[in-house]
């Protein structure tokens, strides 16, 4: 009999030991993973859409609409409208920011060197000017809309305060274009910058998983410039390990896996800068 309670107790005590293994170390899951590693995994997968086919990792088939399309141009960005000094100063500190950590050559364009800006940021003050604007016809337009249904659509998208357009090939990003309402961003425009500049080099989707982030959908206003999270996944994005036209599916694990390994992984998240 007491062999058995000793067993009993035995088998307990082991028990024991392995629930505080899993529990009782400071910022474990069950998995072992840190809780900022899994908020990483869930973020990228946000940010990184999958659709419902299955694909190859490079598939560009209709079918495979989400892959990886990324600028390998230098990115020429020029402004319409007015802004102040600061904001004008405030793009080329975050533009500077992602060039650094994508390796990418990114510049203001100036006028009378050849070619032609592949990103331009609108600033208008009223639908009237977005409208008579050709530019934004010949961007935002869609082939089977009627004149009248784009502008309705326009004025629905103007008064939320910014729309966006990209235009990718099968694996390049080639023009992006930002519409931003002049009146509804008069206040907000230090926020605002670094989220254009974000999804200008990289994606469109937001994602709450990981704070702070200007990817968040309601970011802190203190944000002002890009984040840790946000400067590690575009290293990711741009890096050679994730290939253009890549899908999200097999390029998800990648980016996440590279982040991990470049910001705080314990249970306390980096500050914000």
């Amino acid at each position: 009999m007491k062999r058995i309670d000793h067993f009993v107790i035995a088998i307990a005590l082991i028990a024991g030991a392995a629930l505080f293994y899993w529990r009782g170390i400071p910022g474990l899951t069950a998995h072992g993973e840190t809780p900022v590693s899994a908020q990483i995994g869930e973020f990228v997968r946000d940010l990184l859409p999958i659709n419902d086919h299955e694909v190859g990792p490079f598939d560009l088939s209709p079918k495979a609409s989400d892959a990886v399309r990324r600028w390998s141009v230098s990115v020429k960005y020029s402004f319409i409208g007015k802004m102040n000094d600061v904001d004008y100063a405030q793009f080329d500190e975050v533009f500077a920011d992602a060039a650094r950590v994508t390796n990418l050559n990114i510049s203001k364009f100036q006028l009378g060197e050849p070619g032609a800006p592949n990103l331009v940021i609108m600033f208008l003050g009223d639908i009237g000017m977005v409208l008579n604007e050709p530019f934004v016809e010949r961007v935002f337009r869609r082939a089977t809309e009627s004149k009248e249904s784009f502008a309705q659509r326009m004025r629905q998208s103007f008064a939320a305060g910014w729309l966006q357009a990209v235009t990718n090939d099968r694996t390049e990003r080639t023009l992006v274009v930002h519409v931003i309402n002049a009146k509804t961003h008069a206040n907000d425009m230090n926020t605002l910058i670094p989220k254009i500049v974000f999804r200008s080099v990289a994606v469109i989707f937001t994602s709450d998983k990981y704070r702070p982030s200007v990817a968040n959908v309601n970011p802190s206003s203190l944000l002002t410039k890009l984040q840790p999270i946000d400067l590690a996944f575009l290293r990711a994005y741009y890096s050679p390990r994730v290939a253009k036209g890549m899908q999200h599916r097999f390029a998800i694990p990648v980016i996440a896996e590279q982040i991990r390994n470049e910001i705080v992984t314990d249970s306390r998240a980096p500050k914000s800068q």
